[in-house]
Parts: C-alpha cells; structure tokens; sequence
C-alpha cells in the first residue's frame, strides 16, 4: 500500500510555529483571507487560491464546483480542481456572513489547537452556496486555510417551491385527480427516473418534487415500504 503523502494529523501550534496570537481579530483575519481569495477567484488565478491553504489543507465539495461530494487533500489536488472546474464553475460574488453562527469567530478547542472559523455566501453559474472556512495561525502573521468546505445551496433555474412559490391555490374537489394526472404521467414525461423507493429513493422523490421537476419512482415491489 503507498504511504499517504498527508498522513492525518491536526495543525497544532507547536507544529505550525506558533506560540501566542491572543490579540488576534476574527472578522479582520477572516476578510483579509476572503478578499485575497475572492481577487484570486475572480482572476482565476489558482496558484493565487491555492497559496492561501496550508500545504497539507483541504477543499471538501459538495456538488458547489464538482457536481459530487469530493475531498481535494493537499494543493497539488487543490490545484488540479481550480484547473478543471474554477472557469467553468464561475464562482462569483463571494461575501463574509456575519449572521449568528456564521460571524468569524476564534475556536480554541483544546490548549494547543485553535483556529479561526468563518462562512461566506457565493453564486455559481447554477445557483448559489455557502463555504466555511477554518483559518490558522503561521510564525509570519499569515493565515491559511487548514479546511474549506463548499456547498451548493440552491439552484438558480429550479427554486425551491417553498415559502410564496408554494402552490397557493385550494386543490377542493380536485386533489384526486391532480394527483392520478401527477402519477400517471399522463401530460408529459418524467424528466428523472429514480429506480429504488426506498428511504433514499422516497428522499430523492420529494426534494426533486419541491425543486419542480417530474419524477418518477419505480421499485420491484407492488407497495412504497415492502422493500
């Protein structure tokens, strides 16, 4: 088995070189980082991104850059997703959140590991998302990114049919019907088919519901729950 080249291991102050940042500010850390990494975006400058990560950091996705749930481990892998999805995504108008549990914030969690946590809001040339970042301390004042988790909140082209986009109309005398027509598929074709209906399938079957787009589910057995 090859040896990991980023064995598992938390950045602690001893191994950064640390040994005191108590006067440290969250919020000016946190947008010094944004605007630098923001700048470096916007440029698709990704040796600019990827320099703002600890040599060994990561960058979780979901489904925000990739269209999966994926892990980049270290800026060699960092710098291959900014090569193949960072244009293409067309990340844009990144912003510092600083509603309650999203605010910068400096997490020390044990004596020796502390670090400052911070989200911020983005758009996508699909809808928009929301990171979270997890900055740490260097001997030269810089901060770098020990973590940075992207995730694709909504989707431009299919909002969510909640709140005032929900149906506002009594369905009296005709749910019935609306509902054998929304079966049968009797005026158009399923745009997905999920096959399996079972609790992930039934999950996958109602978020696509609330997004609008048909679904069809179909599993080998005649009732939903006998699987």
């Amino acid at each position: 088995m090859a040896a990991d080249p980023f064995p598992q291991r938390l950045p602690t102050l001893d191994q950064l070189g640390v040994t005191d940042f108590s006067n440290v500010s969250p919020s000016k850390v946190a947008t010094e980082w944004l605007n630098a990494f923001s700048a470096a975006v916007t440029q698709i400058d990704a040796e600019a991104v990827v320099d703002l990560f600890l040599e060994d950091g990561f960058w979780k996705d979901i489904i925000a850059l990739t269209w999966d749930l994926r892990t980049f481990e270290g800026r060699k892998d960092i710098t291959k997703l900014l090569d193949a999805r960072l244009a293409a995504t067309g990340l844009r108008e990144i912003r510092l959140l600083e509603e309650p549990l999203r605010e910068p914030v400096l997490q020390k969690m044990f004596p020796d590991l502390a670090w400052v946590r911070f989200c911020f809001g983005f758009t996508t040339k699909h809808g928009n998302g929301t990171g979270v970042v997890y900055l740490v301390p260097l001997p030269d004042s810089k901060w770098k990114a020990y973590s940075l988790l992207t995730c694709l909140d909504s989707l431009t082209e299919f909002p969510e049919r909640v709140g005032p986009l929900r149906n506002q109309k009594a369905d009296h005398g005709i749910w019935e019907e609306n509902r054998r027509q929304e079966i049968e598929f009797t005026a158009d074709d399923p745009t997905v088919l999920v096959i399996g209906a079972g609790q992930a399938g039934l999950t996958i079957g109602a978020r696509l519901k609330y997004l609008g787009i048909p679904t069809l589910i179909v599993d080998k057995k005649p009732r939903v729950g006998d699987n």
